[in-house]
Protein backbone atom coordinates (compact mmCIF):
# COMPACT_ATOMS: atom_id res chain seq x y z
CA UNK A 1 0.00 0.00 0.00
CA UNK A 2 1.37 3.40 -0.96
CA UNK A 3 2.10 5.66 1.98
CA UNK A 4 0.91 9.26 2.20
CA UNK A 5 4.53 10.42 1.94
CA UNK A 6 5.10 8.36 -1.18
CA UNK A 7 1.82 9.53 -2.67
CA UNK A 8 2.57 13.20 -2.10
CA UNK A 9 6.06 12.76 -3.56
CA UNK A 10 4.50 11.24 -6.65
CA UNK A 11 1.95 14.06 -6.83
CA UNK A 12 4.66 16.72 -6.71
CA UNK A 13 6.47 14.97 -9.54
CA UNK A 14 3.35 14.83 -11.64
CA UNK A 15 2.68 18.51 -11.14
CA UNK A 16 6.15 19.33 -12.39
CA UNK A 17 5.37 17.75 -15.75
CA UNK A 18 3.00 18.94 -18.43
CA UNK A 19 -0.46 17.46 -18.84
CA UNK A 20 0.58 15.99 -22.19
CA UNK A 21 3.55 14.19 -20.68
CA UNK A 22 1.39 12.84 -17.90
CA UNK A 23 -1.11 11.49 -20.39
CA UNK A 24 1.56 9.90 -22.53
CA UNK A 25 3.01 8.04 -19.54
CA UNK A 26 -0.29 6.51 -18.49
CA UNK A 27 -2.36 4.75 -21.16
CA UNK A 28 -5.48 4.88 -19.00
CA UNK A 29 -5.39 8.68 -19.12
CA UNK A 30 -5.39 9.17 -22.87
CA UNK A 31 -7.03 6.30 -24.81
CA UNK A 32 -6.47 6.04 -28.53
CA UNK A 33 -8.70 8.16 -30.70
CA UNK A 34 -9.09 11.26 -28.55
CA UNK A 35 -9.81 14.50 -30.38
CA UNK A 36 -7.94 17.73 -29.62
CA UNK A 37 -11.04 19.02 -27.83
CA UNK A 38 -11.14 15.91 -25.64
CA UNK A 39 -7.47 16.30 -24.79
CA UNK A 40 -8.08 19.90 -23.74
CA UNK A 41 -10.90 18.80 -21.45
CA UNK A 42 -8.90 15.92 -20.05
CA UNK A 43 -11.64 13.34 -20.52
CA UNK A 44 -12.92 10.96 -23.20
CA UNK A 45 -16.07 11.56 -25.17
CA UNK A 46 -19.14 9.88 -23.69
CA UNK A 47 -20.38 6.78 -25.40
CA UNK A 48 -23.59 7.67 -27.10
CA UNK A 49 -26.61 5.63 -26.22
CA UNK A 50 -30.31 6.26 -26.24
CA UNK A 51 -30.44 6.65 -22.45
CA UNK A 52 -27.44 8.98 -22.16
CA UNK A 53 -28.59 11.13 -25.07
CA UNK A 54 -31.95 11.87 -23.42
CA UNK A 55 -31.18 11.72 -19.70
CA UNK A 56 -30.01 15.17 -18.57
CA UNK A 57 -29.21 13.80 -15.11
CA UNK A 58 -26.74 11.19 -16.36
CA UNK A 59 -23.59 11.12 -14.24
CA UNK A 60 -20.42 12.71 -15.54
CA UNK A 61 -17.97 10.19 -16.92
CA UNK A 62 -14.93 10.39 -14.64
CA UNK A 63 -12.72 7.77 -16.31
CA UNK A 64 -9.66 9.32 -17.93
CA UNK A 65 -10.07 12.65 -16.14
CA UNK A 66 -6.96 14.43 -14.82
CA UNK A 67 -7.60 17.06 -12.14
CA UNK A 68 -4.92 19.22 -10.53
CA UNK A 69 -5.86 20.39 -7.04
CA UNK A 70 -3.95 22.92 -4.93
CA UNK A 71 -4.64 22.39 -1.23
CA UNK A 72 -3.67 23.89 2.13
CA UNK A 73 -4.58 23.03 5.70
CA UNK A 74 -6.71 20.50 7.51
CA UNK A 75 -9.05 18.81 6.97
CA UNK A 76 -8.68 19.64 3.26
CA UNK A 77 -5.41 17.73 2.83
CA UNK A 78 -6.74 14.64 4.58
CA UNK A 79 -9.95 14.63 2.55
CA UNK A 80 -8.08 14.78 -0.73
CA UNK A 81 -5.35 12.26 0.10
CA UNK A 82 -7.40 9.79 2.11
CA UNK A 83 -10.70 9.92 0.22
CA UNK A 84 -10.78 11.72 -3.13
CA UNK A 85 -7.49 10.24 -4.39
CA UNK A 86 -8.77 6.70 -3.80
CA UNK A 87 -12.13 7.43 -5.41
CA UNK A 88 -10.44 8.81 -8.53
CA UNK A 89 -8.23 5.73 -8.74
CA UNK A 90 -11.30 3.48 -8.63
CA UNK A 91 -12.69 5.38 -11.63
CA UNK A 92 -9.40 5.09 -13.58
CA UNK A 93 -8.88 8.83 -13.21
CA UNK A 94 -5.99 10.87 -11.83
CA UNK A 95 -6.00 13.38 -8.99
CA UNK A 96 -2.78 15.41 -8.91
CA UNK A 97 -2.36 17.09 -5.51
CA UNK A 98 -0.21 20.16 -4.92
CA UNK A 99 0.04 20.66 -1.17
CA UNK A 100 0.92 24.24 -0.23
CA UNK A 101 1.45 25.98 3.10
CA UNK A 102 -1.07 28.79 2.61
CA UNK A 103 -4.44 29.60 1.12
CA UNK A 104 -2.84 32.34 -0.95
CA UNK A 105 -0.40 29.93 -2.62
CA UNK A 106 -3.18 27.45 -3.35
CA UNK A 107 -5.39 30.11 -4.92
CA UNK A 108 -2.51 31.61 -6.88
CA UNK A 109 -1.85 28.17 -8.37
CA UNK A 110 -5.36 28.34 -9.85
CA UNK A 111 -4.97 31.93 -11.03
CA UNK A 112 -1.67 31.06 -12.77
CA UNK A 113 -3.10 27.92 -14.39
CA UNK A 114 -0.87 25.49 -12.47
CA UNK A 115 -3.94 23.92 -10.86
CA UNK A 116 -7.53 23.46 -11.98
CA UNK A 117 -8.98 24.12 -8.54
CA UNK A 118 -8.04 24.99 -4.98
CA UNK A 119 -9.55 23.30 -1.93
CA UNK A 120 -8.58 25.22 1.19
CA UNK A 121 -11.25 27.69 2.31
CA UNK A 122 -14.87 28.37 3.17
CA UNK A 123 -17.16 30.27 0.84
CA UNK A 124 -17.05 33.43 2.95
CA UNK A 125 -13.25 33.22 3.07
CA UNK A 126 -13.10 32.93 -0.72
CA UNK A 127 -15.23 36.07 -1.04
CA UNK A 128 -12.88 37.93 1.32
CA UNK A 129 -9.85 36.66 -0.63
CA UNK A 130 -11.29 37.93 -3.91
CA UNK A 131 -11.91 41.36 -2.40
CA UNK A 132 -8.42 41.59 -0.92
CA UNK A 133 -6.47 40.22 -3.89
CA UNK A 134 -8.71 41.62 -6.65
CA UNK A 135 -9.18 38.13 -8.07
CA UNK A 136 -12.31 36.57 -9.55
CA UNK A 137 -12.17 33.01 -8.31
CA UNK A 138 -15.54 31.31 -8.08
CA UNK A 139 -17.00 28.49 -6.03
CA UNK A 140 -17.84 25.44 -8.12
CA UNK A 141 -19.51 23.76 -5.14
CA UNK A 142 -19.73 23.85 -1.37
CA UNK A 143 -18.55 20.47 -0.08
CA UNK A 144 -18.61 20.21 3.71
CA UNK A 145 -19.26 22.52 6.64
CA UNK A 146 -18.54 22.94 10.33
CA UNK A 147 -21.99 23.24 11.89
CA UNK A 148 -22.95 26.13 14.08
CA UNK A 149 -24.75 24.68 17.08
CA UNK A 150 -26.79 25.63 20.10
CA UNK A 151 -25.10 24.50 23.32
CA UNK A 152 -26.00 24.73 26.99
CA UNK A 153 -24.56 23.62 30.32
CA UNK A 154 -27.87 24.39 32.03
CA UNK A 155 -30.51 22.89 29.73
CA UNK A 156 -30.70 19.68 27.70
CA UNK A 157 -33.31 20.79 25.16
CA UNK A 158 -35.10 23.77 23.65
CA UNK A 159 -38.54 22.62 24.75
CA UNK A 160 -38.84 24.61 27.94
CA UNK A 161 -37.59 28.05 27.00
CA UNK A 162 -39.14 30.62 29.31
CA UNK A 163 -39.41 34.39 29.12
CA UNK A 164 -36.16 36.26 29.45
CA UNK A 165 -33.76 33.34 28.95
CA UNK A 166 -30.42 34.43 27.51
CA UNK A 167 -28.83 33.38 24.22
CA UNK A 168 -25.19 34.30 23.58
CA UNK A 169 -24.48 34.83 19.88
CA UNK A 170 -21.53 36.15 17.82
CA UNK A 171 -21.41 39.94 17.51
CA UNK A 172 -19.94 40.17 14.02
CA UNK A 173 -21.59 40.42 10.62
CA UNK A 174 -22.50 37.19 8.92
CA UNK A 175 -21.66 35.04 11.96
CA UNK A 176 -24.34 36.88 13.92
CA UNK A 177 -26.76 36.44 11.03
CA UNK A 178 -25.83 32.77 10.86
CA UNK A 179 -26.70 32.35 14.56
CA UNK A 180 -30.04 34.11 14.12
CA UNK A 181 -30.86 31.89 11.14
CA UNK A 182 -30.26 28.84 13.36
CA UNK A 183 -32.57 30.24 16.05
CA UNK A 184 -35.19 30.86 13.35
CA UNK A 185 -34.70 27.30 12.09
CA UNK A 186 -35.49 25.98 15.57
CA UNK A 187 -38.60 28.16 15.95
CA UNK A 188 -37.15 30.21 18.80
CA UNK A 189 -37.49 33.48 16.87
CA UNK A 190 -38.86 34.62 13.55
CA UNK A 191 -36.70 36.55 11.07
CA UNK A 192 -37.87 38.95 8.41
CA UNK A 193 -35.71 36.99 5.95
CA UNK A 194 -34.71 33.51 7.22
CA UNK A 195 -31.82 33.33 4.73
CA UNK A 196 -30.23 36.73 5.38
CA UNK A 197 -26.66 36.10 6.49
CA UNK A 198 -26.25 39.76 7.45
CA UNK A 199 -29.34 39.75 9.71
CA UNK A 200 -29.18 41.55 13.05
CA UNK A 201 -31.46 41.47 16.06
CA UNK A 202 -33.35 44.37 14.43
CA UNK A 203 -34.51 41.83 11.83
CA UNK A 204 -36.22 39.66 14.46
CA UNK A 205 -39.96 40.06 13.85
CA UNK A 206 -41.16 37.39 16.26
CA UNK A 207 -39.73 36.67 19.72
CA UNK A 208 -42.52 34.85 21.58
CA UNK A 209 -40.47 34.18 24.71
CA UNK A 210 -38.77 37.55 24.72
CA UNK A 211 -35.37 35.90 24.87
CA UNK A 212 -32.43 38.18 25.57
CA UNK A 213 -29.54 38.31 23.11
CA UNK A 214 -26.02 38.56 24.46
CA UNK A 215 -23.74 39.54 21.59
CA UNK A 216 -20.03 38.88 22.14
CA UNK A 217 -16.75 38.13 20.40
CA UNK A 218 -16.57 34.62 18.95
CA UNK A 219 -13.61 33.79 21.19
CA UNK A 220 -15.66 34.49 24.31
CA UNK A 221 -18.67 32.34 23.42
CA UNK A 222 -17.39 29.04 24.83
CA UNK A 223 -16.64 30.73 28.13
CA UNK A 224 -20.22 32.01 28.27
CA UNK A 225 -21.61 28.49 28.67
CA UNK A 226 -21.43 28.79 32.44
CA UNK A 227 -23.18 32.15 32.50
CA UNK A 228 -25.84 32.13 29.78
CA UNK A 229 -28.78 29.81 29.25
CA UNK A 230 -27.78 28.96 25.69
CA UNK A 231 -24.78 29.73 23.50
CA UNK A 232 -24.65 29.62 19.69
CA UNK A 233 -21.16 28.87 18.39
CA UNK A 234 -19.02 26.91 15.96
CA UNK A 235 -17.41 24.50 18.42
CA UNK A 236 -15.68 22.13 16.04
CA UNK A 237 -13.71 24.18 13.51
CA UNK A 238 -10.43 23.22 15.21
CA UNK A 239 -11.12 19.46 15.19
CA UNK A 240 -9.13 17.40 12.67
CA UNK A 241 -9.15 13.77 11.70
CA UNK A 242 -5.49 13.42 12.69
CA UNK A 243 -6.20 14.54 16.24
CA UNK A 244 -9.11 12.15 16.50
CA UNK A 245 -7.26 9.13 15.10
CA UNK A 246 -4.06 9.35 17.14
CA UNK A 247 -5.55 7.64 20.18
CA UNK A 248 -7.56 5.19 18.10
CA UNK A 249 -4.53 3.99 16.13
CA UNK A 250 -2.11 3.68 19.07
CA UNK A 251 -1.41 0.13 20.19
CA UNK A 252 -1.66 -0.65 23.92
CA UNK A 253 -3.90 0.89 26.57
CA UNK A 254 -1.13 2.96 28.14
CA UNK A 255 -0.05 4.44 24.81
CA UNK A 256 -3.68 5.04 23.84
CA UNK A 257 -4.31 6.99 27.05
CA UNK A 258 -1.20 9.07 26.45
CA UNK A 259 -2.17 9.80 22.84
CA UNK A 260 -5.71 10.69 23.93
CA UNK A 261 -4.36 13.15 26.49
CA UNK A 262 -2.05 14.72 23.91
CA UNK A 263 -4.94 15.02 21.47
CA UNK A 264 -7.09 16.70 24.11
CA UNK A 265 -4.29 19.14 24.87
CA UNK A 266 -3.96 20.01 21.19
CA UNK A 267 -7.68 20.72 20.94
CA UNK A 268 -7.63 22.76 24.14
CA UNK A 269 -4.70 24.82 22.89
CA UNK A 270 -6.37 25.37 19.53
CA UNK A 271 -9.72 26.44 21.01
CA UNK A 272 -12.78 24.90 22.54
CA UNK A 273 -13.02 21.12 23.00
CA UNK A 274 -16.78 20.98 22.42
CA UNK A 275 -18.03 18.62 19.73
CA UNK A 276 -21.15 18.87 17.61
CA UNK A 277 -22.45 15.63 19.13
CA UNK A 278 -23.12 17.57 22.35
CA UNK A 279 -25.10 20.33 20.61
CA UNK A 280 -28.81 20.66 21.25
CA UNK A 281 -29.41 21.73 17.63
CA UNK A 282 -27.27 22.35 14.53
CA UNK A 283 -27.63 24.06 11.17
CA UNK A 284 -29.46 22.23 8.40
CA UNK A 285 -27.14 20.84 5.72
CA UNK A 286 -29.26 22.34 2.92
CA UNK A 287 -29.52 25.82 4.41
CA UNK A 288 -28.02 29.07 3.18
CA UNK A 289 -25.50 29.12 6.04
CA UNK A 290 -24.15 25.64 5.30
CA UNK A 291 -23.56 26.64 1.68
CA UNK A 292 -22.07 30.04 2.48
CA UNK A 293 -19.73 28.76 5.20
CA UNK A 294 -18.91 25.40 3.66
CA UNK A 295 -15.47 24.41 2.38
CA UNK A 296 -15.56 25.12 -1.34
CA UNK A 297 -13.89 23.95 -4.51
CA UNK A 298 -12.63 27.18 -6.05
CA UNK A 299 -11.70 27.74 -9.67
CA UNK A 300 -11.63 30.47 -12.28
CA UNK A 301 -14.99 31.93 -13.26
CA UNK A 302 -14.82 30.46 -16.76
CA UNK A 303 -14.03 26.94 -15.48
CA UNK A 304 -16.89 26.43 -13.02
CA UNK A 305 -18.62 24.05 -15.44
CA UNK A 306 -15.41 22.46 -16.75
CA UNK A 307 -15.66 18.66 -16.93
CA UNK A 308 -12.61 18.20 -14.71
CA UNK A 309 -14.07 20.40 -12.00
CA UNK A 310 -17.45 18.68 -12.30
CA UNK A 311 -15.78 15.28 -11.94
CA UNK A 312 -14.19 16.32 -8.65
CA UNK A 313 -17.44 17.78 -7.35
CA UNK A 314 -19.24 14.57 -8.25
CA UNK A 315 -16.88 12.51 -6.08
CA UNK A 316 -17.90 14.57 -3.05
CA UNK A 317 -21.64 14.34 -3.67
CA UNK A 318 -21.85 10.65 -2.82
CA UNK A 319 -22.89 8.39 0.03
CA UNK A 320 -19.26 7.25 0.21
CA UNK A 321 -18.14 10.77 1.08
CA UNK A 322 -20.86 11.10 3.70
CA UNK A 323 -19.68 7.83 5.27
CA UNK A 324 -16.05 8.97 5.12
CA UNK A 325 -16.80 12.20 6.99
CA UNK A 326 -18.82 10.31 9.59
CA UNK A 327 -15.96 7.87 10.18
CA UNK A 328 -13.26 10.54 10.36
CA UNK A 329 -14.98 13.41 12.12
CA UNK A 330 -18.23 12.14 13.59
CA UNK A 331 -20.64 15.06 13.36
CA UNK A 332 -17.96 17.74 13.55
CA UNK A 333 -17.73 18.04 9.76
CA UNK A 334 -20.86 17.38 7.70
CA UNK A 335 -21.50 17.22 3.94
CA UNK A 336 -23.39 20.09 2.35
CA UNK A 337 -26.58 18.78 0.79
Amino acid sequence: MITRKEFLATAYGLLATSALAACASNPTIEPQGWTEEERAKGRPEKKKGSTEETDEKAEIEVAGTVVKVAVAGTPYVEILTKFAHNQFAKEEATLQILETDSVDKANQAVVSGNANVSFCQRGDELDAYNREKQTQLASAASIMYWPLGIYSSKHDSLKNITEGMSFAIPNSGSQRGRALILLHQEGIIGLRDPNALEATTDDVVDNPNQIEFREMDAGALAGALEEEDYVVLDASSKVTGEEKSEAEDTEGAEDAEKASAESANKSANAGTTLHVSSAIAVEASDGSAARAFGGVIATTADAVEDARVAALVQVFKTKEFEAYLQGMYGQDVLPVA
